[in-house]
């Protein structure tokens, strides 16, 4: 099976969530610009929310998850380099906040630096040992570096934590492709793709005839 983009890291990561905000700020109130910004970002307007974030740190200089918040929004503007700053800047500030983690190793990755990125996801995952995001990643760049059996641990694990997360079959699907395990990849490919996952889609779409 021949799948365009197999070849190559598809990472992602989780970025700000105002779902669950677990930090304090010194006014013990959700800044309203942290808000903003991370709606801005859920939405696909990483320009906006860098704004908001620009502004945030402005206000809250000594923020940690201020700069991995605009560290994930550098990245969604595909910055790998000022994310790579601005995710130092907050484990500095506060080294506990796995996200800043898993955003830093982003960074790397996209840096081709897979070594120092899997690290950074070992950190991610022992701050948080239900990191589904940060398991996925990290099994998607054990895979690109050829160990697809490491790999597969984690993909599982990702899936285990999160059986509806898309891009962890995704990547699940592409590690049993290097290995030739086409029925497997195929599975994968239309599990992440009924899930809503673009870049599964994109490969069934444009290989119609390779998972009939």
């Amino acid at each position: 099976m021949s799948t365009t983009g197999c070849g190559n890291t598809s990472i992602t990561f989780e970025g700000p969530s105002i779902k669950t905000p677990w930090f304090n700020f010194p006014s013990k109130e959700l800044n309203p610009l942290q808000i903003s910004g991370e709606e801005k970002w859920h939405s696909g307007d990483y320009q906006g929310a860098l704004e908001d974030f620009n502004e945030l740190i402005k206000e809250e200089p000594n923020n940690g998850y201020a700069y991995f918040s605009r560290a994930s929004a550098l990245l969604g503007l595909n910055k790998p380099q000022e994310a790579l700053g601005d995710a130092n800047k907050a484990i500095e500030l506060d080294p506990n906040i796995p996200e800043a983690y898993e955003t830093r190793g982003v960074a790397k990755a996209m840096l081709d630096n897979p070594g120092g990125a899997i690290l950074d996801m070992n950190k991610a995952i022992g701050l948080n040992e239900n990191f589904t995001s940060a398991y996925s990643n990290r099994g998607e760049m054990k895979s690109a570096l050829g160990n697809y059996d490491e790999a597969l641990i984690d993909l599982n694990k990702a899936i285990e934590i999160d059986p509806n997360y898309e891009r962890a079959y995704l990547h699940r699907a592409k590690n049993y492709n290097r290995q030739g395990n086409v029925t497997d990849a195929c599975k994968d490919f239309k599990k992440a793709a009924s899930l809503g996952d673009p870049v599964a889609i994109g490969i069934l779409e444009s290989n119609p005839d390779a998972c009939k």
